[in-house]
């Protein structure tokens, strides 16, 4: 509202007549026009271009999970030709990287990037030429050989040692020929590059693809190749016993195969597979069947022949057995003899131990009678010549006390 200072220039008039509202409801279903045509330009927007509610990361909690794959599924089938344009645009890219590489790098900068180690030429070439000269030095040897009289007639008198020679000699011609050829089947960095550099092959020869803008759908794919492994295992064990008990059938399973599988996507890379195991049902099938008889007569043979083999090889057992017992008592027998011998040996070592300490002690016993001995007659001729001194004292004259 807005305050009026002189009020009697509006005249006589009611004051509602010189109020002027602003229209808010005018306003407000403008506003409410104009959200609901908004909801719908992107609702339309949704339907045009194909997205859903579950690719918008919002789904309805009532849904069952087919109906939200069957919206994602056509949200990605409405987008498709989106997707592929933007593939297009990054394989040709791809493409056009991998032309510039191709005619403007030079092969050490290619080796760099692979982070490959390739040889060249002239490497292959390092390790050709010994071997040739290897090979060449053996032919030698031998001509020379084939040609020296006395090597033929050593060759004459022992035929066989000399056949043995020579084919040692040709083995290793041989084992050396195989690395030859080996060693030039390697791959080279001037291959590579001359295959790079060839225009009418390397278009041919070289499909540059990408799918780093595509988004697989791993499950479906799994899916796919769950669905077709299941009913390439259902078809088998249908066909297998037939053609098993009636060989002609084979051409009919064969083609009943190669029906069931056609429709399956991951079938298709197999193909060729898939045709080759028919054709080989089909040699299989045409072939005559074995006569049961025969067949009976040969199961008996080889029964018996394993029977003779088993009771063969229980009698090598039973020997074997007889022999290791008689080893065995052989080794035992040998060991109480060793055990035997050396308590022997033992016992002959303590008595001659003893016996020297008897000797021992005889010598000592003799040698302190002997000093006992010797003792006795120093003391008896000690007493004898006390005797002696004392008689002759007793026997010499007395001075008289005149001479005193």
């Amino acid at each position: 509202m807005v305050p009026v200072s002189n009020w009697a220039a509006f005249g006589n008039g009611s004051a509602k007549d010189t109020i002027v509202w602003l229209p808010t409801d005018m306003v407000a279903s403008t506003i409410t026009q104009l959200i609901a045509l908004r909801k719908q330009l992107i609702e339309d927007i949704y339907q045009i271009s194909g997205l859903s509610d579950i690719m918008r990361g919002e789904s309805n909690p009532n849904e069952t999970l087919g109906a939200q794959q069957i919206k994602t599924q056509y949200g990605s089938v409405r987008i498709r030709d989106r997707q592929n344009e933007l593939v297009r645009i990054a394989r040709d890219a791809a493409r056009i990287i991998a032309e510039v590489m191709a005619e403007n790098f030079q092969s050490k900068t290619l080796l760099e990037m692979s982070q490959m180690e390739l040889p060249s030429d002239a490497d292959i070439a390092k390790q050709v030429k010994p071997l040739e000269a290897q090979a060449r030095s053996i032919e030698k040897e031998l001509q020379g050989a084939s040609s020296d009289p006395e090597v033929a007639a050593m060759a004459k008198q022992n035929p066989k040692a000399a056949q043995q020679i020579m084919q040692q000699a040709q083995g290793q011609i041989a084992q050396i020929a195989k690395q030859i050829e080996d060693l030039k089947k390697t791959v080279t960095i001037d291959q590579v590059m001359d295959f790079l550099h060839d225009q009418k092959i390397r278009p041919f020869s070289l499909d540059i693809e990408t799918d780093s803008t595509i988004q697989p759908d791993e499950n479906a794919e799994k899916q796919r190749r769950s669905e077709f492994l299941t009913a390439l295992a259902g078809t088998l064990a249908q066909l297998g016993p037939m053609v098993q008990a009636q060989p002609e059938t084979a051409p009919f399973a064969a083609e009943v195969l190669k029906f069931a599988m056609a429709p399956f996507r991951p079938g298709r890379s197999m193909d060729a597979t898939i045709d080759e195991f028919a054709e080989q049902m089909k040699a299989m099938g045409s072939q005559p069947r074995p006569d049961p008889s025969a067949g009976k007569a040969e199961a008996d043979a080889k029964a018996n022949e394993g029977k003779m083999a088993v009771e063969k090889a229980k009698s090598d057992a039973a020997m074997a057995k007889s022999q290791s017992d008689a080893e065995i008592a052989r080794t035992k027998a040998e060991a109480d003899i060793a055990r035997i011998n050396a308590d022997a040996a033992q016992k002959q070592r303590e008595a001659d131990i003893r016996i020297r300490e008897i000797e021992a002690n005889a010598a000592a016993a003799a040698q302190k009678h002997e000093q006992d001995m010797q003792k006795g007659q120093l003391e008896i001729e000690k007493l004898r010549l006390q005797v002696l001194g004392q008689a002759q004292k007793n026997a010499a004259p007395q001075p008289s006390a005149a001479q005193l």
